[in-house]
């Protein structure tokens, strides 16, 4: 029969210490990797805010565009007639239609 091995204490420590140094390896991977993926994400988020802030801008324009159309008090009242909508509604068709009631009135059969 065999004698029992017997263990090699340089060879033990150079695996314990192959094992730490591993180890703190994969912590620093890992690390980088979870940066790598937190900046992909800010960076998503920072597009996100710009393009929800543009379409907003475009929002406010188009809002100031049609506020800036006259309508006649008598045109939003020949569609609230004709149309059985509310005032706010015939006057949001109006200036979609920059106050030419023919083309709101067709805008809202159609």
């Amino acid at each position: 029969a065999r004698p029992p091995a017997m263990s090699d204490p340089a060879a033990e420590k150079s695996d314990r210490e192959r094992e730490k140094s591993t180890a703190e390896l994969d912590k620093v991977t890992d690390y980088v990797e979870e940066r790598e993926v937190d900046a992909e994400k800010m960076r998503q988020s920072v597009t996100g805010l710009f393009d929800a802030s543009n379409q907003d801008a475009d929002k406010v324009a188009r809002e100031k565009a049609l506020a800036a159309v006259v309508v006649a008090p008598a045109d939003v009242e020949l569609i609230v007639k004709e149309m059985r909508l509310p005032a706010p509604a015939a006057e949001r068709a109006l200036r979609e239609a920059g106050g030419d009631v023919v083309k709101a009135l067709c805008a809202l059969v159609h």
